[in-house]
């Protein structure tokens, strides 16, 4: 709460700065003022022209909410006018989630052919790709980052995402293990462990 009062103030003191204002809209989201940020963001007593972290707090309130048409519509906005990577990251995710994987698939091939050293959009990219059953083309991303990933839960998450792309129960089992061992709070690497485990009597 002390961060919204301080963000009063500085709207008091700069009525004009929009970043000023899509930080206050922010706080609000987070403190479960959802209306009140809402009208702030979109333009209703605020700025009509929402800027990039604004709309990346919009986006997650859609997503939340599973208003799927604003969320599209704030993606597109997204990314007009912003090329990062957070940006491309906040985009995707609308799409993916909704399964429209041709749209999902054009937003995270262009992230990892800009940003070809993040593993991050590797993973967006890999996923994907498995979402759409492309198994070789994700089987041979990951084996191009797994050996020289450093951060112990990308290399999990990697793993895991290679299990959707095995073949047998026990290269399926190899891939858990190992995504298990890089991070044990792997939530999907433990339920589909447990699952394959039972499969396998």
């Amino acid at each position: 709460f002390s961060a919204l009062n301080t963000l009063e103030k500085a709207i008091e003191k700069y009525p004009a700065s929009s970043v000023i204002e899509e930080a206050y809209g922010a706080v609000l989201m987070l403190t479960g003022r959802k209306d009140e940020a809402r009208e702030i963001l979109t333009g209703n007593g605020g700025s009509s022209n929402t800027g990039s972290e604004g709309l990346r707090v919009l986006i997650d309130d859609a997503v939340d909410t599973e208003d799927w048409n604003a969320a599209e519509e704030y993606a597109q906005r997204l990314l007009a006018g912003d090329d990062s990577i957070g940006a491309g990251l906040s985009a995707w995710k609308v799409w993916y989630l909704q399964q429209k994987f041709d749209t999902a698939l054009k937003i995270s091939e262009k992230l990892y052919e800009d940003f070809p050293e993040s593993t991050e959009t590797a993973i967006v990219y890999i996923k994907t790709l498995v979402g759409m059953n492309r198994r070789l083309q994700a089987e041979r991303i990951i084996n191009q980052i797994l050996p020289t990933e450093s951060d112990a839960q990308k290399r999990s998450e990697l793993y895991y995402l290679k299990s959707l792309t095995d073949d047998s129960e026990e290269e399926k089992l190899q891939s858990l293990r190992s995504a298990l061992f890089e991070d044990l709070q792997n939530i999907d690497a433990l339920l589909n462990i447990a699952i394959l485990y039972t499969d396998m009597g």
